[in-house]
C-alpha cells in the first residue's frame, strides 16, 4: 500500500484582540454573525451553533435561531446537535492518543474483534486501524439502517442485513461508517470499557466538555430538534448505544475544544495519507480521521463534514494560517450554507468535497 508523506507547517498567528477565555466580543467577525442571524431569520435553517478557533484559542462562539421552532426554544452555547460524521475525527484522536500501543496502525483487527461478512472472507485479516481511519477498509458506508432498539454493538444490524466487502482492503478509497464500528468494537474489547466511558475519560475530560456525548441524549430543552428543507419538523432517530462513527452529540464551542486537542497532540498523526481526488487544482487526501485539501499555492486545509439527514455540520482548519471554524445545524439545508460561511471567514473560495451538496448563492 502506497503511503504519501504529507508535512504540515503550522504558522501561529498572534491575535492580540483575542483572549483565551473564549470571548465572544471579537469585532472582526461582526459580518459573519450578521450572516448567521440572517440565515435563521429568513428561515434557511432553524438554528445554528458556530465557533471560529485557532489551535490555542476560541475566537468567537455564536448561536442563532431555534433548537425547537414549535416551542420557541432558542439555540444557546449548550444546545446539543447531532455531530454525525464529525464524530470520526474525535474517534481518530481517541485511538491515536490512547490505543496505538494495544492496536497498532498496521495490525489486523480480526484477532481483536470479529466481523462477519458474507463475501471475500479472506479480506477480513487485511483490515487494520489505518485502513479504517483512512476509509480503505473495503466496507460499505452502512449495510442497512441501524436498529434503533439495539442493546449492544452486535445487535445494531439485523442478522439478515448482509455485510459485503466492496473492494479489497487497501486498494482504494471508499467512505465507511461500518469500518469505524469495527474499530470501536476492538477498542472496547482491549479496554474492557464501553466507548462512552472511554471518551469521558479521555477527550471529554481533556477538552472540558460537559454536554458532549456519544450516547443519544434524552430529548430536552438542550437538545435540538431536526427539520427538513422546508422547516418541517421530522422525527429524531434515537439509538440506545454508541455508534462511534456518527452518534456524537455536541455544540460548536465544545467541538472546537476537542478539535484543538486533535491539532495539538503529538500522537495525532497527519501521515500516512491516501490520495482521493483532485478538485480545482486542490489535491484531496485522507489522513487518519480527517480529510486534507492542498494545492500548489501552499494552501492546506483539514476538513470533515457531517450528515445525519436533518442534522448537518462542517469543520475546516487552515493549517498555514492557524484558523478554523465548525458549525452545527438542525436542518437538511445545513450544508447548503457552507460556502457562504467559508467566504465570511476566509474571504476566498475553497472546494466543497464531496461535491454532493448544492450551495446557496
Amino acid at each position: 500500500m502506497k503511503r504519501l508523506i504529507y508535512t504540515f507547517t503550522f504558522l501561529i498567528i498572534i491575535i492580540s484582540s483575542c483572549a483565551k477565555d473564549e470571548s465572544n466580543d471579537n469585532n472582526s467577525f461582526v459580518d459573519l454573525k450578521n450572516t448567521l442571524d440572517s440565515l435563521t431569520e429568513t428561515g434557511i435553517i432553524p438554528g445554528i451553533s458556530m465557533s471560529v478557533f485557532t489551535k490555542d484559542s476560541i475566537l468567537i462562539v455564536h448561536t442563532s435561531g431555534y433548537a425547537d421552532l414549535t416551542d420557541s426554544i432558542e439555540v444557546d452555547r449548550t444546545t446539543k446537535f447531532e455531530a454525525a460524521s464529525l464524530s470520526k475525527p474525535i474517534v481518530a484522536h481517541i485511538y491515536l492518543k490512547n490505543f496505538q500501543n494495544k492496536l497498532p496502525l498496521d495490525t489486523s483487527l480480526l484477532s481483536f474483534y470479529d466481523q462477519a461478512v458474507t463475501n471475500n472472507t479472506n479480506y477480513l485479516e487485511k483490515v487494520s486501524p489505518f485502513l479504517i481511519l483512512s476509509h480503505q477498509s473495503g466496507l460499505p458506508n452502512w449495510r442497512a439502517m441501524p436498529n434503533t432498539m439495539a442493546g449492544s454493538l452486535s445487535e445494531v444490524f439485523n442478522k439478515t442485513d448482509s455485510l459485503n466487502f466492496r473492494f479489497e482492503p487497501g486498494s482504494e478509497f471508499g467512505y465507511s461508517g461500518e469500518g469505524y464500528l469495527w474499530l470501536q468494537g476492538a477498542i472496547e474489547k482491549v479496554s474492557s470499557k464501553p466507548f462512552q466511558q472511554i471518551a469521558s475519560e479521555t477527550i471529554f475530560g481533556t477538552a472540558n466538555t460537559e454536554n458532549s456525548t456519544f450516547i443519544y441524549p434524552e430529548i430536552d430543552k438542550n437538545t435540538s430538534s431536526p427539520y427538513d428543507e422546508n422547516n418541517e419538523r421530522v422525527s429524531k432517530q434515537i439509538i440506545n448505544i454508541t455508534l462511534a462513527s456518527a452518534s456524537l452529540h455536541s455544540n460548536a464551542q465544545e467541538y472546537a475544544r476537542m478539535f484543538q486537542q486533535y491539532l495539538k497532540d503529538k500522537s495525532t498523526i497527519l501521515d500516512p495519507v491516501v490520495k482521493v481526488d483532485t478538485v480545482n487544482n486542490f489535491e484531496i487526501k485522507w489522513a487518519p480521521g480527517i480529510g486534507i485539501m492542498s494545492n500548489n499555492e501552499d494552501e492546506n486545509y483539514l476538513f470533515h463534514w457531517g450528515d445525519n439527514g436533518s442534522f448537518k455540520s462542517y469543520v475546516i482548519y487552515d493549517a498555514n494560517n492557524d484558523l478554523g471554524f465548525v458549525y452545527f445545524s438542525n436542518s437538511s439545508n445545513g450544508l447548503k450554507i457552507r460556502n457562504i460561511i467559508v467566504d465570511k471567514v476566509y474571504n476566498k473560495k475553497i472546494p466543497m468535497w464531496p461535491g454532493d451538496y448544492e450551495q446557496l448563492k
